[in-house]
């Protein structure tokens, strides 16, 4: 086995001097620092116990001077001294609660062209409603305009200003929600992190992971605090901004060969397979126990990988160089790299994450600087490990979780009920001495007791000769044992210490009593609720970290572009179109919303469901908004409903205006009718007069004709007798005169 080491080999070297031998010095140099190459260590011993604790199981070396008094082992007791667990109901509610929290995060863009590209977007909406209005001008003067439509007039530009700043989000910001949406799911980020994060998170009080990109994914892993040791800066959390990270596995050969079956030689496989290597440590976890007593004989069978990650060093050059414009530019090199004419480099040491794997103990394979580097866009040299975790409270004091905190309340509370258990034995009924010779000789023992149950009267016969009765015939004895109330008082301050300690009250897990009022219960659960708040926030802070981990790490593993779709929880399907380059350049940042106000707010909207249906909310929006676990969701769910319902209010605003204008287009159209009906009518009257006139006229006219011909004849007649009486006249004359 490489030999231990408390030093680091020296780091500020040229790529051509880290050869193979100072890469095995490096991991065994480090791996050497961490507690799997020292004897089984005290920190490792509290965090099995912690985990031991939880699951109920006993360790004597805690109860020895119970179970051995006076420095001897007692066999003969009562009662069984064994486990009950005060500390998994605890755990396991704030288990329970952290599961109903909402997963909410939200990404923001922190490139420096943020402010430029969103003035820059507003002015091209701005222009566009400017031309929409002039061509409206235009139409109204009677230019006509073929994408226009006379009856939309576009929004004043206040009011598109306005909108633009309540709905603006960065293109780059909703491609990186989406990216996260679609990796959280993937990867099982919210589950790892609920159902394992979470549970080492209570009952270590440590939290680590596992984020890289490999084969055009991203990886994620939660892993076993057992199995992680690092070395940081006391100021830092986060184990990703420490000096080096070593995660211990324990693999079958087949497991190692599926991982290096490339990289592995025939000789190396072989070792492999005898399995002759006798580890000095013993692995610890806390999932395997009965597994690591089958394998204590057998270690052939099972193999040690040591994952090592640790920060070395690299020369980098800014080159300042004339572009052909004339302009000085710069630009980033690596070591080795010749200038051209004109050229000028300065060099700096920076930091560079590299990795190496020792399996077997002496085998040692792809050693060599991490193909992702997550680097500060304001640090060239800050980077960060792969592994990242941190503890819950190791200021200036050694790390102690919740599930430790309970331990010394669990060992009081079993002794107590082992000391109750034995009171318990031991206790007896109230017994009373009778003296034997009251017993009437013509009756044995049974007929006696007998007649004493059934009648309350105990025979005697006092005419026995020599009968001499002793005077404590009717003595009574009391077998009880009177500390069993005392045991059962001394239990309940017991597990109500430990509740108030940790912050979960008998009311957060549902147990009210008789006499508490309502609102003195509602209390006690806020109040008990800030006690644990500090678990939920820093844990929250640690998500922030991990979101912000995959989604850099997407940027790699999708430098060419990623196409998916994604089943959201409503059933709807999300569509993943990222484009490599620009997430690549993309600068995100996660917030992540986990807090307790939160809870409270997305339950009382919720409660409002039943207002919001009264109010015409129509029923499917009612449910989405049931169905959405955060307190963004709810809100965009109510917006959404919100501005559905101003479209349908909209839509029949415009039903009944266009019915108004139907109706009253058909009312202008019965006065219209009216009109004409009342013209026609009177145009036919008039019509008619005239006609009555015209023949009036014309039987007027004809009485004249008429007449003036009956005066005609009458002058005719009254000419011709004239004539007539002439004429006979003149032959009278003549007759006369001839």
């Amino acid at each position: 086995m490489p030999n231990s080491t408390t030093q680091l080999p020296r780091q500020r070297l040229p790529r051509e001097e880290k050869d193979q031998e100072w890469k095995e010095d490096v991991i065994d140099s480090i791996i050497g620092l961490s507690t799997f190459d020292r004897p089984y260590s005290v920190t490792d011993s509290d965090l099995k116990k912690a985990y031991e604790y939880y699951n109920g199981v006993v360790d004597d070396s805690d109860y020895t001077h119970v179970t051995k008094p006076y420095g001897k082992k007692r066999e003969n007791f009562p009662a069984k001294l064994q486990n009950y667990n005060i500390i998994k109901p605890v755990i396991d509610l704030l288990k329970g609660e952290k599961a109903r929290r909402p997963f909410d995060f939200t990404t923001k863009v922190l490139n420096d062209d943020v402010v430029t590209r969103k003035s820059e977007e507003k002015k091209q909406k701005l222009f566009r409603n400017l031309m929409q209005h002039f061509l409206a001008e235009l139409e109204a003067q009677g230019v006509p305009i073929e994408d226009l439509s006379p009856d939309e007039m576009p929004p004043p530009p206040d009011d598109v200003e306005e909108a633009f700043e309540q709905d603006y989000r960065d293109q780059r910001a909703i491609t990186g929600q989406k990216a996260l949406n679609y990796l959280v799911e993937t990867l099982g980020v919210e589950r790892q992190l609920v159902e394992k994060g979470w549970h080492h998170w209570l009952v270590a009080g440590v939290v680590a992971t596992l984020r890289n990109a490999g084969m055009n994914e991203v990886e994620y892993e939660v892993l076993n605090p057992l199995n992680i040791d690092w070395d940081k800066s006391p100021d830092s959390d986060f184990i990703e901004d420490g000096q080096w990270a070593v995660h211990r596995r324990r693999s079958t050969v087949s497991d190692v060969i599926d991982s290096f079956y490339d990289e592995l030689t025939d000789e190396e496989i072989d070792q492999l397979e005898k399995g002759e290597k006798d580890y000095s440590t013993p692995f610890i976890s806390y999932r395997d126990a009965e597994q690591d007593e089958r394998h204590d004989n057998n270690n052939g069978r099972m193999v040690e990988v040591m994952e090592v990650y640790w920060k070395s060093m690299k020369q980098v050059g800014i080159a300042t160089y004339e572009d052909e414009m004339g302009l000085l530019q710069e630009k980033t090199v690596d070591e080795g790299y010749e200038p051209s004419e004109g050229e000028e480099v300065e060099w700096y040491w920076v930091n560079e994450v590299w990795q190496g794997y020792r399996i077997d103990e002496d085998i040692y394979k792809r050693v060599e600087p991490l193909e992702v580097q997550r680097r500060d866009k304001d640090n060239i040299s800050e980077c960060k490990l792969p592994i990242n975790g941190r503890r819950y409270s190791d200021i200036n004091a050694p790390n102690i979780s919740l599930a430790q905190l309970g331990i010394p309340y669990q060992i009081t509370y079993n002794i107590y009920k082992f000391r109750l258990a034995n009171a318990v034995a031991k206790s007896k009924d109230m017994i009373a001495q009778l003296d034997i010779n009251l017993v009437p000789d013509e009756w044995d023992l049974d007929t006696w007791f007998y007649y004493m149950d059934a009648t309350g009267i105990a025979f005697t016969d006092y005419s026995k000769e020599e009968l001499n009765i002793s005077p404590q015939h009717q003595t009574v004895l009391d077998m009880t044992v009177q500390v069993i109330q005392d045991y059962i008082a001394l239990l309940e301050a017991i597990l109500d210490e430990w509740e108030r300690l940790s912050g979960v009250s008998a009311q957060r897990q549902g147990i009210i009593a008789p006499y508490e009022t309502q609102g003195g219960s509602e209390q006690a659960i806020v109040q008990s609720s800030y006690i644990t708040e500090d678990y939920f926030n820093k844990y929250a802070n640690f998500e922030e970290r991990e979101l912000n981990a995959i989604l850099d790490y997407s940027k790699s593993a999708w430098v060419n572009g990623k196409s998916a779709s994604l089943v959201l929880p409503d059933k709807s399907q999300e569509i993943i179109q990222i484009d490599g380059l620009e997430h690549m350049e993309s600068e995100y940042g996660v917030v992540v919303s986990n807090s307790g106000e939160d809870i409270q707010a997305t339950e009382r909207l919720k409660t409002l469901a039943q207002s919001m249906m009264q109010n015409g909310v129509p029923l499917s929006d009612v449910i989405d908004i049931l169905d959405a676990n955060s307190l963004s969701g709810i809100k965009d769910k109510i917006k959404k409903a919100e501005k559905s319902r101003e479209e349908l209010a909209k839509a029949q605003q415009e039903a009944e205006n266009q019915q108004k204008q139907a109706e009253l287009q058909i009312e202008q159209m019965k006065l219209q009718a009216d009109q004409r009906q009342e013209e026609m009518e009177r145009q036919t009257k008039m019509q008619l007069e005239r006609l009555k006139q015209q023949q009036e006229d014309e039987e007027l006219e004809s009485e004249e004709e008429q007449a003036e011909k009956d005066r005609q004849l009458e002058r005719d007649k009254m000419k011709q007798e004239k004539e007539l009486r002439e004429k006979e006249i003149r032959a009278q004359k003549q007759s006369d005169s001839g």
